[in-house]
Formats: structure tokens, sequence, C-alpha cells
């Protein structure tokens, strides 16, 4: 698929020349650019031969390191075992697959420098996030997912005073697993179930308050249960009251 250009030995010797122009080395340290909104406005107007090879020569180094991170991804995607973290990675795929297609059209098509750069950015963006997906992708879709729920009841209408940060969020969810109250499994269920998330979001508050009521009924005259549970009782309820779930 990536054509091979001659105009350079070395990425970095294509970098050094997109730098002069407002790019800046790939944060993640990877082969690349960084594409910068001062490196899109210098390729508003005609470029020099030299820039439109570097910008080929650099699309061809992304290209190259797609094509393998891809390949790389479909072999795990079978051993997901979270239904989640499946779907996700499915969405992922689907997107990573179109910017490089995206990218490769725009390179033998010779396009213009900044339509170029505009994909070029997409598909190291993506692979970028392809690296920590391959390190632990049930840590990066997890972290997708409280994300997501977090900015779904965030975005509910006088259901809560304060945002509820991902993080809080899920410790929410974790102890009220440790206390009977299957909140993790109710919040996998209410995520999974609707593509619109936006549509169904009530869902998502009625999985804390539900379990705030039931943690309620639970305790109510029992000093037992709240003997038995004293470090985690009390975790989950100075967070739920944080949020004025409790």
């Amino acid at each position: 698929m990536a054509q091979n250009l001659k105009k350079f030995k070395r990425q970095a010797e294509a970098t050094r020349l997109l730098e002069k122009i407002g790019a800046t080395r790939r944060k993640s340290r990877k082969a690349g650019i960084t594409v910068t909104g001062e490196l899109k406005e210098s390729l508003r107007g005609r470029q020099s031969p030299e820039i439109a090879s570097a910008l080929k020569y650099t699309a061809n180094t992304a290209l190259n390191e797609a094509e393998k991170m891809y390949s790389n991804l479909i072999d795990i995607a079978d051993t997901l075992d979270d239904k989640i973290s499946q779907k996700l990675m499915k969405e992922y795929l689907s997107k990573y697959s179109e910017h490089i297609k995206s990218l490769d059209k725009s390179v033998k098509d010779s396009y213009r420098s900044l339509r170029v750069t505009n994909r070029l950015e997409d598909v190291f963006n993506y692979s970028d996030a392809a690296y920590k997906i391959l390190r632990n992708p049930d840590a990066y879709f997890g972290k997708k997912k409280w994300g997501a729920i977090s900015s779904i009841l965030n975005n509910l209408m006088g259901t809560y005073s304060r945002d509820i940060p991902s993080d809080d969020l899920k410790k929410l969810c974790v102890l009220g697993q440790k206390l009977g109250l299957d909140t993790l499994a109710d919040m996998d269920r209410a995520y999974a179930e609707y593509d619109n998330l936006l549509r169904n979001s009530d869902q998502m508050g009625e999985v804390l308050v539900n379990a705030s009521n039931k943690l309620k009924s639970i305790t109510k005259d029992n000093e037992e249960f709240i003997e038995n549970n004293k470090e985690v009782y009390k975790k989950f309820v100075e967070l739920a009251s944080k949020y004025n779930l409790w």
C-alpha cells in the first residue's frame, strides 16, 4: 500500500524539514510528526517540492506503521472477553481502517499538502492509541467506557448538583459491588444495551440512585452489616454524599 520515496533516507530528515514550518516531533516519541495549527496554516499556500516530498514520506511512514498496528489489533480483538471492550474495539478498528484508506488515497492521488496533513494527523493519532490498546486493551477501553458514562451522567439536567469524574464514578460502582449491590453489572448492562447513549442516559443515573437506596434499606437498623463492612461502607457513603447520591 505505502509508496517508497527516495527523497529522504530516514523519517528524521523529513521531520526536521517539516519542523521548520511548524510541525513538532511526535509526542509518543515514535517516528513521525505531531500536526500543529502553525503547520496547517503554513500549508495553505503553494508548497515547495521538498515540503511536498517530506509530507509524502511522512505519510508513508504513517501508513507502514498503521498497517502493522492494525494487523496486531486484529490478532488480539478476538481474545477480548469483555463484551463492551469487544464492541469498542470493533468501532475503533472500523474508524482506523477508514483513516488508513483515506490517507493512502490522498498520497496516491497527489492531494494538496494541507489535505494530506489532515489525514496524516488522524492516522498518527489512531496509531498512538493503538500502542496503548496493545499494551492493555481492557484498561484502555475500560477508561473510555467510564469516561463516556461520566459525560452522560454529567449531561443529565437537574439530576446532580456536581459533576462526577470518571475515576470517582468507577470507585462508586466498585465499592457498591463490594457491598453486594451489583453496580458494575448494572452499569455495564445500561451501557451496552443502546448505541445512542444520551437518549437513554437516565438509565445510568438510576443505577447509582437505586444502589444508594438499596444500601440504605440494607443498612437501616442493621448494625452488624455496617460493622462487617465498615471501611467499604464508609468510603461508599462519603463518596456518594459528595455527589448528593446519599
